[in-house]
């Protein structure tokens, strides 16, 4: 019988321990994203303008930090996928890959038609910045 209450005992000191793990684990992640990744993201007011002065005059870099700002830190999805898209207009790529990883997360027509649309974004960019010195025909293996 002690032998069994010890049993018992250790089984729920496991399971509080699990549950513990579990939940500092999902504390540790937003929206897919580790926590480390939000801190390089965390602007001041007085660079969030600057950022946002950047962006309209074009930077899509400064448009990407503003669409991870506001996803990240800000937990504002509309306004995040709004400098993220103007980002992704301009061909900035890892504004095009976080907008893949967004709207993989919905079951929609609508965002497995964009899913594609950054896909074959992403192919064009991909082709276009090939260089010569990189691709080889005997690569291919034509005859």
């Amino acid at each position: 019988m002690f032998f069994l209450s010890i049993n018992k005992k250790l089984f729920f000191i496991l399971l509080v321990l699990l549950v513990i793990i579990v939940f500092i684990c999902e504390s540790m992640i937003t929206h897919g994203h580790p926590v480390t990744s939000w801190k390089e993201y965390n602007y001041s007011f007085f660079e969030i303008q600057k950022l946002k002065e950047s962006a309209r005059n074009g930077d899509n870099d400064a448009a990407y930090k503003l669409g991870m700002y506001y996803y990240l830190i800000k937990k504002n999805d509309e306004v995040s996928m709004k400098w993220l898209r103007i980002a992704a207009d301009s061909n900035h790529i890892e504004a095009i890959k976080e907008l893949i990883r967004y709207e993989s997360l919905f079951d929609t027509k609508e965002s497995k038609q964009s899913v594609n649309e950054y896909i074959q974004k992403l192919k064009k960019i991909a082709i276009a910045n090939m260089k010569d010195e990189n691709f080889y025909i005997a690569d291919l293996k034509i005859d």
